[in-house]
């Protein structure tokens, strides 16, 4: 703990030890927060032992590298070939269907004749699958509600395997999540698993760039405004199709009994389990936020800035500002055919203008065994508003931790984290009383709900009026540097904004005008290869003409030498 000179001597008391002379020893000092050490302590030192101390530290070149890896401007990254070819394939390939949705193409960067038979491995796989179904009736149920999902919602479509073509055969096997709210099952699909010629549906795809954003950044942005919002994309993957051309390379084997023959399905939309599918999408939502963005200018800026995965996760300063946001983000997705389920907030306003069947589950344990780790329940929260604001008086006599967390379990059930949540937004509006301070305490000492507190039970008079004053000024101090923070923070982010656009803007000009030299490089070589050949050609036809004559004369020397022989031997 590091406490400041100027406010050590307010905490000392009267007590102290002191060792007896003639030995050298430290004193202790009686504090309000206990005993503290100091002096001179004895060292016995051993003339017969050698003590060596080695320092290390990192190179200096090391040292400047991680300094200007810090201090450096984000640029646009540099696409690699296979990311440029993918970017590329997505544009000239994907297309919309007439209801909105998005349909992508599989991104092959071999020939898929390179795939040999993995039915095989597919059937062996199933009948592992349907063995533990049979012994776990839940696990056979969950699949079997999930497969006739899929039907009903044209996620996949039952076909006749009877083509030569090459298609692929996927693994798949479930894995039950109690963890979470909607789908208890989640069904995964193996594109790694190899076929008779070694290779594998993954082996062939493109990965694509990394579209994703920085964790860090989404989770300042969050944190920023007082008004915090969450939601989830409901089937990400499954609500983008995929070209029908490529739908032979997702093909499953499934049956709902033992004793029907085994079905061949083949899924209609992106799967999860294939190397480019995050790619796609990704890049789908990107390419919706381009195409829509326009009409939707709040929503597009919130995917651009607070989407991680599946979710959105961001922070606006007002509930007004948040239920057009919400609003604007549930318009653009359904222009795509993305539904946007799972929202929670930190504002009963702005939940009540969002369907009830698209939030979480308004009562949520806020303890370390809560799923949604982002916000408590607003409920809770002004339950607790209601015990410390507007009742205070109940917890006048609580001078100790436990006995305060004794008076709340009796009142409510709400977990120390809860109190602690709303001590932190308590203490910034409201004079620092002994239950808040208390809190506080609470805060440093108990990380669970299972208390264990040793803090004195009275205290000199004098020393609580100065700590009640000295923790006032310390809140106001933290409240009014918050708020300044805050503000520079924005403002610094607007800064690095522009930065980047300019930068960006200069980097694409560069960009252009090293394409134009090179197009221009490339066609003066191209014209001189023409002139070269040309010259070449002009050459070599002049060669042959000569050689020819050169033949035609040595034929009349040849015949004028026989007819001389002739006519001599006559």
């Amino acid at each position: 703990m590091l406490i400041g000179a100027s406010i050590f001597p307010h905490l000392l008391l009267s007590n102290k030890v002191q060792g007896q002379p003639p030995h050298v020893s430290p004193l202790a000092l009686e504090t309000v927060l206990g005993y503290v050490i100091v002096g001179d302590a004895p060292v016995r030192v051993d003339s017969h032992e050698s003590v060596s101390y080695c320092c290390t530290a990192d190179p200096l070149d090391s040292v400047i590298r991680k300094f200007w890896e810090l201090e450096e401007v984000d640029a646009p990254p540099v696409l690699s070939p296979d990311d440029k070819f993918c970017e590329d394939f997505y544009s000239s390939t994907t297309s919309r269907a007439s209801d909105g949705r998005y349909v992508v193409a599989l991104p092959f960067k071999v020939d898929v004749s390179c795939l040999g038979n993995s039915r095989q491995a597919s059937e062996r796989r199933f009948y592992c699958l349907e063995r533990k179904m049979q012994a776990s009736p839940q696990l056979k149920i969950a699949y079997d509600n999930v497969i006739r999902e899929y039907l009903e919602k044209d996620y996949i479509s039952p076909i006749n395997c009877n083509s030569s073509q090459s298609s692929y055969f996927i693994p798949h096997h479930g894995v039950i999540r109690e963890d979470k709210v909607t789908t208890k099952l989640r069904v995964v699909l193996d594109g790694s698993c190899k076929t008779s010629t070694g290779f594998s549906l993954n082996d062939l795809l493109y990965r694509g760039e990394n579209l994703q954003g920085s964790l860090f950044n989404i989770i300042n942005n969050f944190r920023l405004f007082s008004i915090a919002l969450s939601a989830d994309i409901r089937q990400m993957f499954l609500s983008i199709g995929i070209r029908e051309s490529d739908r032979r390379f997702q093909r499953i084997l499934y049956r709902f009994s033992p004793q029907q023959p085994l079905q061949v399905y083949e899924f209609n939309r992106v799967v999860f389990g294939l190397k480019s599918s995050p790619f796609h999408a990704l890049r789908t939502i990107k390419q919706l936020a381009a195409d829509e963005g326009a009409s939707f200018p709040q929503a597009r800026e919130v995917i651009d800035t607070s989407l991680y995965i599946d979710d959105f996760v961001y922070s606006v300063p007002s509930e007004e500002l948040g239920i057009s946001t919400a609003s604007e983000l549930i318009s653009l997705m359904k222009a795509g055919q993305f539904e946007l389920v799972k929202w929670s907030s930190n504002s009963q306003v702005v939940l009540d203008s969002i369907p009830p069947s698209h939030r979480l589950p308004e009562v949520k344990e806020f303890d370390e065994s809560d799923q949604h780790k982002i916000l408590a329940s607003p409920k809770r929260l002004e339950k607790i508003r209601e015990m410390f604001v507007e009742s205070p008086e109940k917890f006048e006599n609580c001078n100790t931790t436990q006995n305060l967390l004794m008076d709340l379990d009796q009142t409510t059930e709400c977990g120390v984290q809860e109190i602690e949540h709303f001590a932190e937004i308590h203490q910034n509006s409201q004079d620092n009383s002994q239950s808040s301070r208390i809190l506080r305490s609470q805060k440093k000492q108990t990380p669970t709900k299972k208390v264990v507190v040793n803090e004195r039970h009275s205290y000199d008079g004098n020393i609580r009026c100065i700590l009640e004053k000295l923790d006032t000024t310390l809140v106001e101090i933290h409240h009014n540097t918050d708020r300044r923070f805050i503000k520079t923070f924005v403002e610094t982010q607007k800064r690095f904004s522009e930065l980047k656009r300019v930068h960006h803007e200069v980097y694409e000009e560069t960009l252009r005008d090293l394409n134009y030299k090179f197009k221009r490089l490339q066609d003066m070589s191209d014209a001189i290869f023409e002139e070269m050949i040309s010259r070449m050609r002009d050459v070599i036809t002049e060669d042959r003409k000569q050689n020819i004559a050169m033949v035609k004369i040595l034929k009349e020397d040849v015949q004028a030498v026989v007819d001389f022989n002739a006519r001599r031997a006559k």
